[in-house]
């Protein structure tokens, strides 16, 4: 079952933070830690480890109970994109994002997951012919109550699944598909969706923000076909 946990930066404000940091994070994360360069990427860094840690334990269930948090490492592989081990072996997969106010975590213990959470802020009529198709021009209102919030989910959506895809950015918008066909429904174009095939979609609409997570299965075409 796939695992969310949604953490609130303000709370950080209260902590001491240097006993915390201490029961919280691994020598290599303490390491990664201060050589961030600003108070504001620290904070931001550590908000997005705790949510993980959370998560991963909720997603483990009662073993991992008990477990120090400094023994659930999460670091970013050679892409950026975070890695769990948990006593040294790799974990489940796991997927970070935060804005100013939150930090939110997935976990999937099969398959590959991408979270993100975003602001919703007004798009330019510029912005949203880029991010959206005109079919997707027509899905908007029926997301998050449609408006600002609606186009602030579809691109939420859209970047979750590149982020389990574990492209990024890197690939253009128009290659996830949303659609609206009694579900809300998330598909994968060109030819990374040869492979890739959508499992879970969720949206979820938070006040002033938008969280979307998506969770893929990898099967190599040859395997698909046989």
């Amino acid at each position: 079952m796939t695992r969310i946990s949604l953490l609130a930066r303000t709370g950080l404000h209260d902590l001491p933070i240097p006993q915390v940091l201490d029961r919280t994070l691994s020598r290599a994360e303490r390491g990664v830690y201060e050589q961030l360069p600003s108070e504001p990427r620290k904070e931001e860094w550590f908000a997005g480890r705790l949510a993980a840690k959370a998560t991963l334990r909720r997603a483990l269930a009662h073993p991992a109970a008990g477990w120090p948090l400094s023994e659930v490492e999460v670091l970013p592989d050679a892409s950026g994109a975070p890695v769990a081990r948990l006593f040294g072996v790799q974990g489940p997969a796991i997927s970070i994002s935060h804005t100013g106010r939150y930090a939110v975590a997935a976990v999937a213990p099969l398959g590959y997951v991408g979270v993100d959470i975003e602001e919703v802020q007004p798009r330019t009529p510029a912005i949203l012919r880029h991010i959206a198709t005109d079919a997707e021009q027509h899905v908007i209102p029926m997301l998050a109550g449609g408006g600002d919030a609606g186009a602030t989910a579809l691109w939420a959506l859209k970047e979750a699944t590149l982020k389990a895809l574990g492209c990024g950015l890197h690939e253009p918008a128009s290659t996830v598909v949303v659609s609206v066909e009694g579900r809300l429904t998330v598909r994968i174009d060109g030819p990374l969706g040869a492979d890739a095939h959508v499992l879970q979609s969720w949206l979820h609409h938070l006040e002033d923000h938008v969280i979307a997570c998506v969770v893929l299965a990898r099967v190599p075409a040859a395997a698909a076909v046989a």
